[in-house]
């Protein structure tokens, strides 16, 4: 739950559960997401914004997916998977506009 973790915790999360359960589970809009890896990730945000745990801050295809955690922490989103495949981040970051979406439990 990305409102109620901080970054270690879902750090954690993702590890115990990979490949065990086949990745962490979360929702992207209406569609399941498995995360297999994500690493720490530190973003300097404009002017003092702040965003809200389980938002995407940033997707490039050169970074990846970053969203935000609890208490201003931030994951790199590194492996996934979705009903498509699976992807990297960098690879999922190129396939779409996710910026600002969120991610639900």
């Amino acid at each position: 739950d990305w409102k109620s973790m901080e970054a270690f915790e879902i750090q954690n999360l993702v590890n115990a559960a990979n490949p065990f359960y086949n990745g962490a589970k979360t929702l992207l809009g209406e569609s399941l997401m498995n995360i297999h890896e994500v690493s720490p990730a530190v973003v300097n945000m404009a002017n003092g914004e702040r965003a809200l745990p389980g938002t995407i801050v940033h997707c490039s295809p050169d970074n990846g997916i970053i969203v935000s955690c609890m208490g201003d922490q931030f994951l790199r989103i590194k492996v996934l998977s979705i009903n498509e495949g699976i992807f990297s981040g960098e690879k999922m970051a190129s396939m779409g506009n996710l910026p600002g979406q969120r991610l639900g439990k």
